[in-house]
């Protein structure tokens, strides 16, 4: 669900550097850096380069709705499977 996600994303460990940047130094940063990525077709300069002069709450936020975003509609499609497999099997048993 969104919410887990969010929350998921939001204790993701970062660091104590407090700035964003794509090196080794920093994997927590750079697995969400890739993750951007990897949904958005971007470049990891891109992104922190949208970051430049922000926190990591910031990072982790945004980390979490393009997630969310990118999953909305496999979680639609599968609520739907879901229910018509209940109502199926209502009927089977009337």
């Amino acid at each position: 669900s969104p919410d887990v996600i969010r929350k998921k994303i939001a204790r993701a460990v970062t660091d104590s550097i407090g700035v964003i940047n794509y090196t080794e130094e920093q994997p927590g940063v750079k697995n969400l850096i890739d993750i951007i990525c990897a949904i958005e077709n971007t470049t990891p300069e891109e992104v922190v380069a949208k970051y430049e002069g922000k926190g990591y709450a910031d990072l982790k936020k945004d980390t979490a709705e393009i997630i969310i975003n990118e999953l909305a509609p496999i979680q639609a499609r599968f609520n739907e499977l879901m229910s018509e497999i209940g109502r199926a099997s209502c009927r089977e048993r009337v």
